[in-house]
């Protein structure tokens, strides 16, 4: 649901085939980090990075890669983890929507 939305609110902002739109690689020029400093904090700062990037008109491409990641489970501790994101995925969309970010 967390990288659903985050998709979600890609495509509407102009990036329509994002696969990873949590993943936290970002890599820019200094002019870019310039533009988009400074970022959101916790589990929103790649997607609100991403979405200031959109905004700003700067170029945004995904690219595939080999490395991956531990996935949370189906337990506790990954639905709290998964809600923490999931709240600050809120928190940067609600600050887009308030023209914030």
């Amino acid at each position: 649901m967390v990288k659903g939305t985050a998709g979600w609110a890609l495509k509407r902002a102009g990036l329509p085939n994002s696969t990873a739109p949590l993943s936290g690689q970002r890599a820019m020029n200094r002019q870019a980090l310039k533009i988009l400093a400074p970022f959101y904090e916790a589990y929103g700062v790649e997607l609100g990075m991403t979405l200031k990037a959109l905004r700003y008109g700067l170029r945004v491409m995904e690219v595939s890669t080999t490395m991956s990641h531990k996935e949370t489970g189906r337990d506790l501790q990954g639905f709290l983890h998964r809600g923490k994101q999931f709240k600050d995925v809120i928190k940067v969309l609600l600050a887009v929507r308030r023209d914030k970010i």
